[in-house]
């Protein structure tokens, strides 16, 4: 949106041909600068805007590691809110579900250089496919709700 409250469209520079079918994207919390996570049916990426002189550009940071990858379609994911952390604090966490009933939760051992990331969490709650997830933004605990399809 620009200074007179309208909307403007913007290429924003982001290879779409080499994510095959973007299923959800989520913005990270702005402390952690501009990061999203892209999701196509089986592939997470994470990409960070970075200003310059030009205006700025998009860069794909890393493609975290996904267990089983050509066997899941990966129906949700959510950056986590700032003050998540598992029991630490300003941690940058990322929650994926998947059609196979996981529950996935994922750290970045550096948030400034956003390539490193490590399972924290691992849920297999129920045997059904998994639809949605929300974290919870109004608590102080880390709580990640999901649905189901049943």
């Amino acid at each position: 949106m620009n200074s007179q409250q309208k909307w403007i469209k913007e290429d924003v520079g982001i290879e779409l041909d080499k994510l095959k079918t973007v299923q959800r994207i989520s913005w990270a919390h702005p402390e952690f600068g501009q990061v999203l996570a892209v999701s196509t049916l089986n592939e997470i990426s994470i990409w960070e805007y970075r200003s310059n002189d030009c205006g700025g550009q998009w860069f794909n940071r890393t493609t975290p590691p996904i267990s089983e990858p050509r066997h899941l379609v990966i129906k949700d994911v959510q950056f986590s809110p700032s003050y998540s952390g598992m029991g630490r604090s300003r941690a940058l966490d990322l929650a994926y579900c998947t059609d196979s009933g996981q529950l996935k939760i994922l750290r970045c051992k550096d948030a400034r250089l956003l390539k490193d990331w490590e399972t924290v969490k691992e849920f297999s709650l129920c045997k059904d496919a998994f639809t949605c997830l929300a974290w919870n933004v109004t608590s102080t605990c880390s709580m990640v709700a999901v649905g189901t399809a049943e």
